[in-house]
């Protein structure tokens, strides 16, 4: 952290050695003004980002937090607002009290998921024909690999933060969503996030899908992904459920079938 950052961060630092006002009035009077309006800027757009969980702590409490993770360094590293606060879910796990909202990371890290996928890149849909053409080459299906939609993103969670997520945004006031969230059962929810069109969705999966889902997309062949889904399974994994909802909502754009001599390498067919 330069000194210009520190002092900008810390008001009982002085001003940055030179600095100057066009008046020659005191410069530390103008910095501290600017120091307040950065903290402040920082701090509101966290709590852009996390609304669900400025609800949950109350705002005082949550602004207090934000402070604290300025305070620990951790500063916008995109002029894009919208991009800060990557690490704010993995902050949150650091801090004692969270022990009473052990949901409170992986529900942070869904409404980061969400700001992202809004903002994310556009991306042509994957033809479902393009799958169909694959269905017929069985052979080839467990090395089949897929790319998601850039918006796309999954968040492996042992709460149920869907359902916490759509409650906030469901419900008219914060008086009656502390009490849905009071009686939200503990469940696992693992959940995935995907911009379809202009609309962002938060959609929970079971937890074999999930798994599916996570080795997908981490760029794991068909096979090694299905074998993942099936772990702690009772009985054999069939991912076609999955599908039916990555295709209704778009959420693959290149299916990429193993390379053999003179094939081409997204969809297997020949030139």
């Amino acid at each position: 952290m330069d000194a210009w950052t520190a002092a900008l961060l810390d008001p009982t630092r002085p001003p940055p050695a030179g600095l100057k006002t066009w008046n020659g009035s005191d410069p530390l009077v103008r910095f501290n003004v600017y120091r307040n309006n950065v903290v402040v800027s920082l701090c509101e757009a966290l709590a852009d980002t996390f609304p669900v969980t400025q609800a949950i702590l109350g705002q005082e409490t949550f602004w207090a937090v934000a402070r604290a993770y300025l305070d620990a360094g951790n500063l916008p590293d995109s002029p894009q607002l919208v991009r800060y606060g990557a690490t704010f879910p993995a902050f949150l796990a650091t801090l004692p009290f969270v022990d009473r909202f052990p949901y409170l990371p992986d529900l942070s890290a869904l409404e980061y998921a969400y700001v992202q996928a809004f903002h994310a890149a556009d991306a042509a849909v994957l033809d479902p024909t393009v799958l169909q053409h694959a269905l017929t080459q069985p052979e080839q299906l467990p090395n089949v690999r897929f790319v998601f939609h850039p918006s796309v993103a999954v968040i492996a969670s042992r709460h149920p933060i869907a359902t916490l997520w759509h409650a906030y945004h469901e419900t008219a006031d914060a008086i009656a969503f502390s009490q849905t969230a009071a009686s939200i059962e503990p469940r696992a929810e693992p959940t995935w996030v995907v911009r379809s069109e202009e609309t962002v969705y938060v959609i929970p999966v079971t937890p074999a899908d999930a798994r599916c889902l996570a080795a997908l997309h981490h760029g794991e062949p068909l096979g090694t992904a299905v074998e993942r889904a099936a772990a702690d399974e009772a009985s054999a994994y069939d991912p076609a459920a999955l599908f039916a909802l990555l295709l209704r909502h778009g959420a693959l754009t290149q299916l990429i079938l193993p390379e053999t001599p003179g094939s081409n390498p997204t969809t297997g067919e020949m030139p």
